[in-house]
C-alpha cells in the first residue's frame, strides 16, 4: 500500500473514523475549528520531553499534557497504570501539528482528559521513521488517508487499535472520552481490533513474491506510460492538487529523455519550468517549498525541507545534462544559494527544515508581500514594475489555508514565457533589496537538527552538480558536510541518525547508510579522491552486515540495534517524498561493482532487484528508485531487464583503468542517418600522473588520441583537443602541453548514410601514455563499447 503523502484533514471538514466491531464509536461529526488561544506561560508546565534533542519534542515540552518520549518507560507505565497509549507523531515544521498543539495540546481541559485516561507519547517522525511508517499504515488502513499529525491509540504492548490524523479540539475531546470508555468497557473488542489492524499492517508492508501472467513488460516503460497518462498538460506535473515535487518521476524522465524520448523530455522540462515559475519556488530567497496546494503550482505549503531541495538540485542538474538549458544552471545555483545562506551549520552540515509559520502562527507571512510593502521597500516606480512582473495585485493572490481568507498579500510568481527575462540584472538587484527587507521580519522556526540521511541526499546533489557545472564551491560544501558526518555521527558500531547541539543519537537506518554512501560515490566521481571510495566501501560492508536479507534479498530498514515493532519492515511504503532506500541501495552496490570489480556487490544488487521484481512490475511509480536501479543494472549487464537479453542504449558510460577514468555523459543516442551527436567525454587523471596533448612537433611519448574503431555505422567528425598546461617536463626534457586532474572533450559522432534502423554498436578508442615524476608508463589503449538507436 503506497504512502499517501498529503496534508492532514481540512479543519473545516468533519473528522470521521469507522470502527466496525465497536458501534459505540462512530463518525465524529460537527466539530468546528476552534480559535487560537493564548499560550500558557512557557514555564508553567514541564514534561518528560524536556531532555530531548528533537526540536519537535521540545516544542511540546511545556504543554500541560504529560508527554513522554517513545521508549520502555512509557510502555511500562501504561501497563502499571492499566491505561491505553495515545501516540502523536509529527515534525517540528508541520503546519497542522502546530494547529493541533494550539487548539488541543496547550488546552488544560484536553490535557486533563489525556493525563487521566492515557499515557501520552510524542514521536518525531524524522528521527523515528520506523515508528512513523508502521503507525501511518495503520491510519491509512482505518481512514483511507494519511498525514501529520498522526494520532494513534495503542494497546499496552504497542498494537494500534484506533487512528486518525488532525482532530479539531471538540472532535478530539469526544474521541478521547469515548475511546477511554471503550477501553474500560469492551477490552475484548479492543484486543480483537488491535489484532486485526496489526495483521493488516503486516500484510500491507509485506513484499509480493508472485507475478501475475498479465504483469509483463519493462517497469521503466510502464512507469513512463503511467506518467504520460497522469500528466497535466495545462499546468505540468502529474495528477491533481495537492502537487508535490515528483522527485523520482523527474529522474525517470531524465533517463528516458537522455535515450531520445521526446515525450519524456517535454514532460520533464515543462514540469521543472512550471515549478520554477510557480509560488512553490521562493523567487526572493531561493529554494522550494514543500508542495503546492493547488494544481497550478501557485499556492504553496510554505515549509522548506532539506530533502526536497536536495532532490531538486539533482533533478535540475540531470535535466541540464540532457537539455543544456541554461535556466537549469540558474535554478541549481538559486537552491544552493539558499542552502548556503540559511541551512548550513557553521561546521558544514545541513539543517533539516524551515517552518511555514512566523509572527505568532501566521502561515506564509514571511514570504508574501502587499503592494504597500513593495512600494515602501522599492519606491513607487520599481514597485509597480515588480508587481507587474511577479503578478502581484492590490487584493492579493494568497489565501490562508486554515481560514480561506485573503489578507491582501501576494505570492510572487512568474508565467512560463517569462523564464528567459527572469535573469536580467535589474531584477536581481530588486530581489536583493526585497531579500534584505525580508530578513528583518520575524523568521520561521528553523529545525536545526542534522539528519544523516537528508545530509546524504544534499551531499550527493551538490557533488553531482559541482561536477556537471564545474563549481568548486558546491564540491567544497559537499566535502565539508561529509567530514562533519564522519567526525560527529559515526561510532565504532556504525552511523548515527541525528545530531543537534553537540549530541548525536539513535542508530542509523538503511536510508542513512545508502543516501550517505551515494553522496560519497558522487564525491569520488567528481574528485577521484580515493578516500571517498574507500569510505563508501567500508560503509557498504557495514550496511550489508546490518541490513541485508540474505535469504529473500533486499534490505530491512532497521537492524538489531533497533527495537522490535509490529514487523521488521523493508520500508517500501514509507518515507514520504524520499527515495525508496532499497532502490538507492541497489544503485550504490552497482556503482561499487563498476568501480571495484567486486562481484559480491553485483550479486547483492541483483538479489535485491529480483526480490522486488513483482512490485516493480505491479506498481513501478511506487518504487521509482528501484526502477532506476533496474535500468542501471540492465545497462551495466547489457540486458534490458532481469529476465531479457537486450539492453536499451546506455545513456551513461564509465570506463578506464588505474590512470584514466572516462565518463561519457548522457547524449541523444536515438539518431537518423546523417545526424551528428556531441558526446561529452570527462576524463579524470589519477593524482601524480599527466598525459599529453597532441602537438605540432613530434613527441617522445604518445599523446592522447581518441577515435572510433573501424565502423560501418558511425564516423568521427573534426574536433579540437582542449588546451593543456604548457610547461617544462622534467622526465622528457621538453616543453610540452600536458593534462592533469581532469579534462572535458566534446566529440562529434555522425551516423553514416544508408545505416539500417535499429540498435547499432560501435567502439570508441582512447589511446594515451602517462608519466609521473619518475617514469613514463607503456602506451595504453582503452576500448569503449557504445550503442545508438538509428531511426
Amino acid at each position: 500500500m503506497a504512502r499517501v503523502n498529503t496534508p492532514a484533514a481540512d479543519p473545516k471538514t468533519h473528522t470521521s473514523a469507522t470502527w466496525a466491531s465497536i458501534s459505540l464509536f462512530y463518525c465524529l461529526l460537527g466539530a468546528q475549528v476552534m480559535g487560537q488561544e493564548s499560550k500558557p506561560d512557557m514555564h508553567q508546565y514541564t514534561n518528560a520531553l524536556i531532555d530531548s534533542t528533537s526540536p519537535y519534542l521540545l516544542q511540546h515540552a511545556h504543554n500541560p499534557v504529560n508527554w513522554m518520549p517513545w521508549g520502555p518507560e512509557a510502555f511500562a507505565r501504561a501497563k502499571a497504570e492499566g491505561k491505553p497509549i495515545f501516540v502523536s507523531i509529527g515534525y517540528s515544521t508541520c503546519y497542522w501539528c502546530h494547529v493541533m498543539e494550539r487548539e488541543s495540546f496547550e488546552n488544560e481541559q484536553v490535557a486533563k482528559v489525556l493525563n487521566e485516561h492515557y499515557i501520552a507519547i510524542k514521536v518525531d517522525r524524522e528521527e523515528r521513521p520506523d515508528i512513523d511508517e508502521q503507525l501511518m499504515l495503520a491510519t491509512q488502513l482505518l481512514t483511507g488517508r494519511g498525514g501529520w499529525p498522526n494520532s494513534v491509540w495503542l494497546t499496552q504492548d504497542g498494537r494500534p487499535w484506533m487512528a486518525g490524523t488532525y482532530f479539531p479540539r471538540e472532535a478530539f475531546m469526544d474521541a478521547l472520552e469515548k475511546l477511554a470508555q471503550v477501553w474500560k468497557s469492551q477490552p475484548e473488542n479492543v484486543d480483537k481490533q488491535a489484532d486485526s489492524l496489526t495483521q493488516a499492517v503486516r500484510r500491507a508492508a509485506s513484499i509480493p513474491n508472485l507475478i501475475d501472467e498479465t504483469e509483463q513488460g519493462a517497469p521503466l516503460q510502464q512507469a513512463l506510460s503511467e506518467l504520460a497518462a497522469l500528466y497535466d498538460s495545462q499546468n505540468a506535473g502529474f495528477g491533481t492538487a495537492p502537487k508535490f515535487p515528483p522527485h523520482g518521476s523527474l529522474r525517470l524522465l531524465s533517463l528516458a529523455a537522455a535515450a531520445g524520448d521526446s515525450k519524456a523530455e517535454e514532460m520533464l522540462s515543462s514540469t521543472l519550468d512550471a515549478m520554477w515559475c510557480g509560488g512553490i519556488h521562493d523567487h526572493i530567497g531561493g529554494g522550494f517549498h514543500r508542495y503546492s496546494t493547488d494544481e497550478s503550482w501557485l499556492l504553496p505549503h510554505f515549509e522548506k525541507m532539506l530533502y526536497d531541495n536536495a532532490q531538486l538540485i539533482r533533478a535540475f542538474t540531470e535535466a541540464y545534462v540532457v537539455t543544456r538549458n541554461e535556466n537549469y544552471r540558474h535554478a541549481v545555483d538559486d537552491i544552493v544559494g539558499w542552502v548556503e545562506r540559511e541551512m548550513t551549520h557553521p561546521e558544514g552540515a545541513f539543517y533539516s527544515a524551515l517552518d511555514s509559520e512566523s509572527e505568532g502562527g501566521e502561515e506564509g507571512r514571511f514570504y508574501t508581500w502587499s503592494l504597500a510593502e513593495l512600494k515602501e521597500v522599492l519606491g513607487e516606480q520599481d514597485a509597480k514594475w515588480v508587481a507587474e512582473f511577479y503578478h502581484a495585485t492590490a487584493e492579493g493572490n494568497f489565501t490562508e489555508e486554515a481560514t480561506g481568507e485573503r489578507p491582501g498579500t501576494n505570492i510572487l510568481h512568474l508565467r512560463r514565457q517569462q523564464i528567459e527575462s527572469a535573469q536580467q540584472p535589474k531584477l536581481a538587484a530588486v530581489r536583493s533589496q526585497l531579500l534584505l527587507e525580508r530578513q528583518q521580519r520575524d523568521r520561521p522556526h528553523l529545525d536545526d537538527k542534522v539528519l544523516m540521511s537528508w545530509n546524504g541526499l544534499m551531499i550527493s546533489a551538490l557533488a553531482r552538480a559541482g561536477d556537471v557545472f564545474e563549481q568548486v564551491r558546491y564540491l567544497d560544501a559537499a566535502e565539508r558536510a561529509s567530514e562533519f558526518l564522519i567526525d560527529r555521527m559515526r561510532t565504532a558500531d556504525g552511523l548515527l541518525r541525528s545530531w543537534r547541539q553537540g549530541r548525536a543519537s539513535l542508530p542509523a537506518y538503511l536510508d542513512d547508510y545508502v543516501y550517505f554512501i551515494e553522496g560519497l560515490l558522487e564525491l569520488h566521481a567528481a574528485s577521484r579522491d580515493p578516500r571517498w571510495l574507500e569510505l563508501a566501501q567500508e560503509l557498504s560492508r557495514r550496511m550489508l552486515e546490518l541490513f541485508e536479507d540474505r535469504d529473500a534479498g533486499g534490505f530491512y530498514f532497521t537492524n538489531s540495534q533497533h527495537e522490535d515493532l509490529l514487523l521488521r519492515s523493508k520500508n517500501i511504503v514509507g518515507g514520504g517524498n524520499l527515495p525508496v532506500a532499497n532502490g538507492v541501495a541497489a544503485q550504490v552496490l552497482l556503482r561499487l561493482h563498476q568501480e571495484t570489480g567486486d562481484r559480491s556487490y553485483l550479486e547483492s544488487a541483483t538479489k535485491t532487484l529480483r526480490a522486488f521484481s513483482a512490485l516493480m512490475r505491479r506498481s513501478p511509480r511506487q518504487v521509482e528508485h528501484l526502477v532506476l536501479a533496474q535500468a542501471q543494472w540492465a545497462a551495466q549487464r547489457g540486458e534490458a531487464s532481469l529476465d531479457s537479453d537486450r539492453a536499451p542504449p546506455n545513456p551513461v558510460a564509465q570506463f578506464g583503468d588505474e590512470v584514466l577514468q572516462i565518463t561519457i555523459l548522457p547524449t541523444r543516442p536515438t539518431l537518423a542517418a546523417g545526424d551528428i551527436q556531441q558526446m561529452e567525454f570527462k576524463i579524470n587523471i589519477a593524482p601524480g600522473f599527466r598525459i599529453y596533448r597532441p602537438q605540432a612537433n613530434a613527441l617522445p611519448v604518445d599523446s592522447l588520441d581518441i577515435g572510433i574503431k573501424d565502423s560501418e555505422v558511425v564516423e568521427l567528425g573534426s574536433f579540437e583537443y582542449p588546451a593543456g598546461e604548457r610547461k617544462r617536463d622534467a622526465i622528457l626534457q621538453a616543453t610540452l602541453e600536458t593534462y592533469a586532474d581532469q579534462l572535458r572533450i566534446m566529440l562529434p559522432v555522425q551516423v553514416r548514410s544508408q545505416v539500417p534502423s535499429g540498435v547499432a554498436d560501435f567502439v570508441l578508442i582512447v589511446r594515451y601514455q602517462a608519466c609521473d615524476s619518475q617514469r613514463c608508463l607503456e602506451t595504453r589503449r582503452i576500448e569503449i563499447p557504445m550503442q545508438i538507436v538509428v531511426k
